[in-house]
């Protein structure tokens, strides 16, 4: 009687674990993750947020900016040449390269004792922000002295690749935005740092005569990158990982790519879809002829989390079937 009791134990346990896996009973993986302890509406400058994709690429708060937030990429985009000292061209990232367009901590660009700069890039083909050494009007501010720079960072008309004639950083900057969609994050914009937010107290680079430096003790120098403001009519600004904050020719190579994103806050109370999701949402879209991706719905698949869970079901219904079997041969014996 005691083992028949042991028996019905062992397949119930292994039968409701096998149904259990059919449920959602974790909780999701977020889209996003943020520090401990912070909330969207508590999140600090230098605070690292994680968008989780097929890769996980992080960024550092920067600030609100009304229900949005505003974060700078941790590292530069795995785009762009490889360089020696010499600033000569040994070699170049293409599409076929791992991790092509998304964040690495290998492509920092100029970095002070290196003897080669990897992820490195022109700002543009053109100075297509200057008219006679002046600003357009669609470009609003004034070159050095300053202190208004021009934010020049154009994705609508200067996003062509470096082999169009109206190549700027942009191209980079966009796909790397898309990549971000298609990991279900709805970007409200993408672009580049700009003298105002760098030069904010929150940051603290300073770009007055005899200083041009930026604090080499947190997150604004993890990499040498370009910014999207102009400091006259042929030059950008830009930081070095060194802390130097000054300006470069625009058609200098060994300077990176570090987006700014902007998101909504509410981003962070989103959940990551398992395939079985994405696929049905896909061709429900697709039927709908709508490109929008749906992330904020509830994820009831067959996600790996439960893989542990059938095979905890199936290992109490084969332990199960073990006692069975050794109760009949043990009968067959005593008859």
């Amino acid at each position: 009687m005691k083992k028949t009791s042991v028996l019905k134990k062992i397949l119930f346990v292994g039968i409701l674990t096998l149904l259990l896996g059919n449920f959602d009973v974790y909780a999701e993986e977020k889209l996003i993750t943020i520090p401990e302890g912070r909330t969207k509406d508590t999140l600090e400058v230098g605070d690292e947020i994680c968008v989780n994709g097929d890769t996980t690429e992080c960024f550092n708060f920067i600030r609100y900016d009304g229900d949005n937030v505003v974060m700078l990429s941790k590292w530069n985009l795995k785009v762009g040449n490889i360089c020696d000292t010499s600033w000569n061209i040994i070699g170049e990232y293409t599409s076929s390269d791992t991790g092509y367009g998304l964040q690495s901590s290998d492509t920092r660009g100029y970095v002070d004792g290196a003897s080669i700069y990897k992820g490195t890039v022109t700002f543009s083909s053109t100075k297509y922000w200057d008219n006679n050494k002046t600003p357009k009007s669609e470009y609003p501010g004034a070159y050095y002295p300053g202190p208004n720079f021009p934010m020049v960072y154009d994705p609508i008309n200067y996003n062509g690749s470096p082999a169009d004639g109206n190549y700027s950083i942009a191209y980079y900057v966009e796909n790397y935005k898309n990549s971000l969609v298609q990991y279900g994050l709805s970007v409200q914009d993408a672009r580049l740092l700009t003298y105002a937010e760098a030069t904010d107290a929150s940051i603290g680079c300073d770009g007055s005569d005899s200083v041009y430096r930026c604090p080499t003790d947190g997150f604004i120098t993890n990499t040498s990158f370009w910014l999207g403001s102009a400091y006259g009519y042929n030059s950008i600004w830009r930081v070095f990982s060194s802390g130097e904050f000054r300006e470069n020719f625009r058609g200098r190579f060994y300077i990176g790519v570090r987006p700014v994103i902007v998101i909504n806050k509410d981003e962070t109370d989103k959940v990551i879809q398992s395939s079985t999701d994405n696929d049905a949402n896909n061709n429900s879209q697709n039927d709908a002829n709508n490109d929008e991706i749906i992330t904020d719905i509830p994820n009831t698949g067959f996600g790996s989390n439960f893989v542990v869970i059938y095979l905890l079901g199936f290992t109490f219904i084969g332990l199960g079937s073990l006692v069975v079997y050794n109760a009949i041969e043990k009968r067959k014996r005593e008859n």
